[in-house]
């Protein structure tokens, strides 16, 4: 009987340790997520989602989800940040053939900078250019598809100064394009950032509030392009930077 009882002893005791091993061989780490802990009101912004998963998945708030996109299969997401600071808790979920792992990832909304002052009102209109005298008449530029997408979603803007935040939106589009050209930026989420902080400071925060749905359009689109994988490079974001600068300005 005293043999019996120790033999019970070392069955139950190996169980354990078989079931044990098998819990820790379980917590192993196959999903990271990368982008900012903090960002500006009214921005755009990227998480990247990494490791040797087969599925991903994206957990927010109900009350944020309409802000959140998907793209490349769940590890891009990107999110457009509230007009009201606050902090968001993003989860991601990750699995494999042999562990599923989860992330919980802060985001701090914080408030933009006031804005400059009124620089007054817009100048007057440049006269119209004259028709070109020669014999042959000159072609029709082709048009830019974004350009006129961007023009297009201006009538969903109203804003007593709708003309001048317009105009200091094409402007900051610009500038922003004419420095990638220059090497000022190390990657995408680099110019997106300093995009952000330009139209805060030149525009600010209630003025972007009177954007919003423009800006969701634009996200939207942006979006769209992730997915396709037609917006990977700098020189990608430059050329749609400069599409969206010229829509704003009222070219297609």
């Amino acid at each position: 009987m005293e043999n019996q009882g120790k033999t019970m002893k070392i069955k139950t005791l190996c169980i354990f340790l078989l079931l044990a091993s098998q819990a820790i061989a379980q917590d192993v780490q196959i999903l990271s997520v990368h982008g900012p802990t903090e960002a500006p009101v009214g921005t755009l912004v990227i998480f990247k989602a990494d490791g040797n998963c087969k599925l991903v998945t994206w957990s927010i708030g109900e009350k944020w989800k309409a802000n959140l996109y998907l793209t490349d299969e769940g590890r891009t997401a990107v999110f457009a940040t509230p007009a009201v600071p606050t902090t968001i808790e993003l989860i991601c979920a990750g699995a494999s053939d042999q562990a599923i792992d989860l992330v919980r990832h802060s985001l701090t909304v914080i408030a933009g900078p006031e804005p400059d002052p009124d620089p007054g009102p817009l100048p007057g209109p440049k006269p119209p250019t004259p028709p070109d005298p020669g014999p042959m008449p000159v072609p029709p530029a082709p048009v830019d598809p974004l350009a006129a997408a961007v023009r297009s979603w201006l009538s969903l803007v109203t804003s007593p100064a709708k003309a001048l935040e317009q105009k200091t939106l094409a402007d900051n589009y610009a500038a922003m394009a004419a420095q990638v050209a220059a090497g000022t930026f190390q990657g995408p989420q680099s110019l997106v950032n300093a995009t952000n902080k330009k139209n805060i400071s030149t525009l600010g925060t209630e003025a972007l509030k009177r954007w919003k749905p423009w800006g969701d359009k634009l996200a939207e689109h942006l979006a769209g392009r992730v997915k396709e994988e037609k917006l990977k490079t700098l020189s990608d974001y430059r050329e749609v930077w400069k599409s969206i600068a010229k829509g704003l300005r009222g070219g297609k």
